[in-house]
Protein backbone atom coordinates (compact mmCIF):
# COMPACT_ATOMS: atom_id res chain seq x y z
CA UNK A 1 0.00 0.00 0.00
CA UNK A 2 3.27 2.00 -0.17
CA UNK A 3 2.50 3.03 -3.95
CA UNK A 4 -0.86 4.47 -5.43
CA UNK A 5 -0.90 2.45 -8.52
CA UNK A 6 -0.54 -0.91 -7.33
CA UNK A 7 -2.41 -3.66 -9.29
CA UNK A 8 -4.14 -6.45 -8.35
CA UNK A 9 -5.48 -9.00 -10.90
CA UNK A 10 -4.80 -6.84 -13.59
CA UNK A 11 -6.83 -4.21 -12.46
CA UNK A 12 -5.12 -1.12 -11.54
CA UNK A 13 -6.04 0.84 -7.74
CA UNK A 14 -5.73 3.89 -8.72
CA UNK A 15 -8.25 6.79 -6.43
CA UNK A 16 -11.25 7.64 -8.18
CA UNK A 17 -13.18 4.87 -10.26
CA UNK A 18 -11.56 1.51 -9.85
CA UNK A 19 -14.09 0.05 -7.51
CA UNK A 20 -16.92 1.03 -10.64
CA UNK A 21 -14.28 -1.40 -13.00
CA UNK A 22 -14.10 -3.96 -10.16
CA UNK A 23 -17.67 -4.50 -9.85
CA UNK A 24 -18.34 -4.76 -13.00
CA UNK A 25 -15.62 -7.52 -13.54
CA UNK A 26 -17.75 -9.72 -10.41
CA UNK A 27 -20.79 -8.60 -11.83
CA UNK A 28 -19.87 -10.36 -15.34
CA UNK A 29 -18.44 -13.15 -13.94
CA UNK A 30 -21.88 -13.89 -11.44
CA UNK A 31 -23.49 -13.26 -14.94
CA UNK A 32 -21.56 -16.33 -16.77
CA UNK A 33 -22.06 -18.38 -13.62
CA UNK A 34 -24.93 -17.97 -13.63
CA UNK A 35 -25.82 -18.41 -17.15
CA UNK A 36 -24.06 -21.25 -17.18
CA UNK A 37 -25.93 -23.36 -14.17
CA UNK A 38 -29.05 -22.46 -16.12
CA UNK A 39 -27.73 -24.14 -19.29
CA UNK A 40 -26.52 -26.67 -17.41
CA UNK A 41 -29.60 -27.30 -15.38
CA UNK A 42 -31.78 -27.45 -18.47
CA UNK A 43 -30.34 -30.25 -20.18
CA UNK A 44 -29.92 -31.82 -16.59
CA UNK A 45 -34.36 -31.63 -17.08
CA UNK A 46 -33.85 -32.71 -20.57
CA UNK A 47 -32.33 -35.90 -19.22
CA UNK A 48 -34.24 -36.65 -16.59
CA UNK A 49 -37.02 -36.44 -18.10
CA UNK A 50 -36.34 -39.63 -20.50
CA UNK A 51 -36.22 -41.82 -17.60
CA UNK A 52 -39.19 -43.74 -16.05
CA UNK A 53 -40.48 -42.77 -12.64
CA UNK A 54 -42.03 -45.36 -10.45
CA UNK A 55 -45.38 -43.36 -9.27
CA UNK A 56 -46.46 -46.57 -6.85
CA UNK A 57 -43.03 -45.86 -4.43
CA UNK A 58 -43.92 -42.02 -3.95
CA UNK A 59 -47.24 -42.64 -3.43
CA UNK A 60 -46.60 -45.16 -0.76
CA UNK A 61 -43.93 -42.41 0.25
CA UNK A 62 -46.36 -39.62 0.86
CA UNK A 63 -49.52 -41.84 2.65
CA UNK A 64 -46.68 -42.96 5.02
CA UNK A 65 -45.87 -39.25 5.83
CA UNK A 66 -49.21 -37.77 6.07
CA UNK A 67 -49.88 -40.65 8.31
CA UNK A 68 -47.25 -39.82 10.52
CA UNK A 69 -48.22 -36.13 10.40
CA UNK A 70 -51.39 -34.78 11.82
CA UNK A 71 -53.90 -32.99 9.89
CA UNK A 72 -53.28 -29.42 8.76
CA UNK A 73 -56.43 -28.61 9.40
CA UNK A 74 -56.92 -29.32 12.68
CA UNK A 75 -53.71 -27.82 13.42
CA UNK A 76 -55.24 -24.88 11.89
CA UNK A 77 -58.13 -24.38 13.87
CA UNK A 78 -56.84 -25.25 16.84
CA UNK A 79 -54.47 -22.29 16.61
CA UNK A 80 -56.42 -19.56 14.96
CA UNK A 81 -58.86 -18.97 18.22
CA UNK A 82 -55.66 -18.53 20.52
CA UNK A 83 -53.96 -15.62 17.34
CA UNK A 84 -57.70 -13.82 17.65
CA UNK A 85 -57.57 -13.63 21.44
CA UNK A 86 -54.13 -12.41 21.36
CA UNK A 87 -54.50 -9.96 18.91
CA UNK A 88 -58.19 -8.31 20.52
CA UNK A 89 -56.23 -8.49 23.89
CA UNK A 90 -52.98 -6.35 22.17
CA UNK A 91 -55.05 -4.20 20.59
CA UNK A 92 -57.15 -2.84 23.96
CA UNK A 93 -53.80 -2.93 25.54
CA UNK A 94 -52.69 -0.52 23.27
CA UNK A 95 -55.46 1.41 22.88
CA UNK A 96 -55.73 2.22 26.38
CA UNK A 97 -51.82 2.80 26.91
CA UNK A 98 -52.23 5.23 23.91
CA UNK A 99 -55.00 6.97 25.28
CA UNK A 100 -52.97 7.43 28.85
CA UNK A 101 -50.24 8.66 27.25
CA UNK A 102 -52.80 11.32 25.79
CA UNK A 103 -53.98 12.00 28.81
CA UNK A 104 -50.49 12.51 30.95
CA UNK A 105 -48.83 14.55 27.85
CA UNK A 106 -52.15 16.58 28.25
CA UNK A 107 -51.94 17.37 31.60
CA UNK A 108 -47.59 18.07 31.61
CA UNK A 109 -48.37 21.16 30.01
CA UNK A 110 -50.20 22.39 33.34
CA UNK A 111 -46.80 21.49 35.07
CA UNK A 112 -45.16 24.40 33.37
Amino acid sequence: MAKANQNANGVALVKGGTDKKQNATWKSRALLWVGTCMVMATCLVGSASAATINWTEMIDLVNGVTGVMPSFGDLIMAAVPIILILSVVGFTTGLFDSILDGISSAFKVFKR
